[in-house]
């Protein structure tokens, strides 16, 4: 499962629509729809601000 898919299933559980997560996050619900449909990759700071909306954190792990 992909960053993206859990965010979705988050946003899924927590009964928000793309509309208020996207508002939440300052972008507009189309461009959010294509985020979520994996059209775009969103950059870290993107993903960062979704979690928040979503009470999460956002954790990175490097494997070398």
């Amino acid at each position: 499962m992909t960053v993206i898919d859990q965010l979705i299933s988050m946003r899924k559980r927590q009964g928000l629509s793309q509309l208020t997560l996207a508002k939440n996050i300052g972008v507009s619900r189309t461009y959010f729809s294509l985020l979520e449909n994996k059209h775009y990759t969103p950059s870290v700071t993107l993903v960062e601000k979704w979690c928040q909306a979503l009470g999460c954190k956002l954790n990175i792990m490097i494997d070398v």
